[in-house]
């Protein structure tokens, strides 16, 4: 009986201290996300851009993940990219940003197409985290958080909107992303695509 007592005790102590393990940087020196330089790429109009490659500072599988996706996304564009005269005519290039307060991590990529001069947003990825545990939200657990159903959102959409039935519309029909901002509030992003060029709208739903 003591044997299963002292056994019983252990198993709760143990239980409890995976609990409250905290999950630490991996270079404590370094930002939650920190960047490294990649590609430089030379423009045949002289302006040139210097690719930058994500690192999500901490070791989880979600943030593995994540790191291994970008990374490999960055190479896959830049061996896709096409020259002309020894200058980059058509390629594929990411900008990020990170967002951080209290209890999240988001971190906005942004990926654009140059091609003869031009440039314009393609696509748009957004990876929150949740700085206790660096796992990823999806959009239905973002919502949960503010306890809202995506329903509530779409209302709230059509009041912010209301005057702007063309962006409400577009929206909609968009593969809207959802993050956290700095002052913990819920954000929409949505590329917005129009006849000659396309732009991200950004929308607050909760203040």
């Amino acid at each position: 009986m003591l044997f299963l007592l002292c056994a019983c005790d252990n198993v709760n102590h143990s239980g409890v201290s995976d609990e409250v393990k905290a999950i630490s940087k991996l270079d404590i020196e370094k930002d939650t996300i920190y960047f490294i330089d990649g590609n430089s790429y030379q423009f045949s109009d002289g302006s040139s851009f210097l690719q930058k490659i994500p690192i999500i500072n901490f070791d989880t599988e979600d943030v593995n993940s994540v790191n291994l996706e970008l990374k490999s996304r960055i190479l896959v564009n830049n061996k896709k990219a096409m020259l002309l005269d020894g200058y980059v005519n058509k390629v594929l290039f990411d900008e990020f940003e990170v967002v951080e307060n209290d209890r999240s991590i988001s971190l906005i990529v942004k990926e654009y197409c140059y091609m003869n001069g031009d440039k314009s947003i393609t696509d748009l990825m957004v990876y929150v985290f949740n700085k206790k545990n660096m796992k990823l939200y999806s959009n239905d657990s973002l919502l949960q958080n503010y306890n809202l159903s995506f329903d509530d959102l779409y209302d709230r959409l059509s009041f912010l909107l209301a005057d702007d039935l063309y962006y409400l519309m577009m929206i909609k029909n968009s593969d809207f992303k959802l993050y956290i901002d700095e002052n913990e509030n819920l954000v929409l992003l949505s590329i917005i695509n129009g006849d000659d060029d396309s732009e991200l709208k950004k929308v607050i739903i909760t203040e």
